[in-house]
């Protein structure tokens, strides 16, 4: 008797497991019902390290212009070209993401009353436009093309160093021998 005891209960145990299986159930039958989704995991922190060193870029280009900019416009385009004047921009190997996005414009606010971001070879209206290339390592260094144009005869742009400096990065000049260019 006791065998067909535990014939029986191991039998209606596999019942229940198949059962539960097919449902998509994950608790015995008598356990408190649930929504039936589990909890989200946390996600991950965006990866932000692009913006420890585009940023003091941006800050840099956005000074030649002088003063504090009512609109900083940002070419959410990164491309290989940046650093020469005026090039079309044909060959970008990626765009800021959204979260690089959200993190430059709070960062920024005291460069421009408002940053924007553009895509294309034209910013929308007028005020202050900047653009940066893909990094190209150089030992512990960066070198990004970059450039900024606030209309008419006020550009420049070139080849910048940027060199690590704990947690950041800090713009030391052009790379030597790429030289730059003004209008």
């Amino acid at each position: 008797m006791v065998d067909d005891v535990r014939t029986t209960v191991t039998a209606v145990a596999l019942v229940a497991a198949l059962l539960m299986s097919c449902t998509g159930a994950s608790s015995p039958p008598d356990a408190p019902a649930t929504t039936g989704t589990a909890p989200a995991s946390p996600s991950p922190p965006p990866d932000l390290s692009r913006v420890r060193y585009y940023e003091p870029l941006i800050r840099e280009l956005a000074s030649f212009a002088g003063s504090h900019a009512d609109r900083l416009a940002i070419r959410e385009e990164i491309c290989r070209t940046a650093a020469e004047p005026f090039a079309r921009q044909e060959v970008c190997r990626g765009a800021f993401t959204d979260e690089e996005r959200v993190a430059l414009v709070d960062r920024l606010t005291d460069v421009a009353d408002r940053v924007i971001f553009y895509t294309g070879d034209d910013a929308p209206g007028r005020g202050l436009r900047v653009w940066v290339g893909t990094p190209d390592p150089h030992g512990d260094k960066l070198w990004i093309g970059g450039g900024m144009s606030c209309g008419g005869f006020c550009a420049q742009g070139g080849t910048y160093v940027l060199r690590p400096r704990g947690e950041r990065w800090e713009v030391h000049g052009n790379a030597p021998g790429t030289g730059s260019w003004i209008a």
